[in-house]
């Protein structure tokens, strides 16, 4: 009766080791899908940033040309009325 007793509270206590692995592998794998996600979306905001520095470097660089153009427009000017 003993033996019994022992056998069943060591298959209880299995049966307890045995669900907390199936929680900890479901923890397991919730946190590489949200490590997944993050991923992803960590790629995702790398590849906006990456787009919106283009566009900023594109401005600045259209801004630079125009202010150039503007600073320049006196010498354009002289150049049409001596005839270079």
């Amino acid at each position: 009766q003993n033996l019994t007793s022992q056998n069943a509270n060591l298959n209880e206590e299995k049966e307890q080791q045995t669900t907390q692995l199936q929680n900890k592998a479901e923890q397991i794998a919730n946190l590489q899908t949200q490590q997944t996600q993050l991923q992803t979306e960590h790629e995702t905001r790398v590849q906006e940033l990456n787009t919106q520095m283009d566009l900023i470097v594109e401005d600045l660089a259209s801004i630079k040309e125009c202010k150039c153009w503007i600073y320049t427009k006196p010498i354009r000017d002289l150049k049409k009325i001596f005839g270079e």
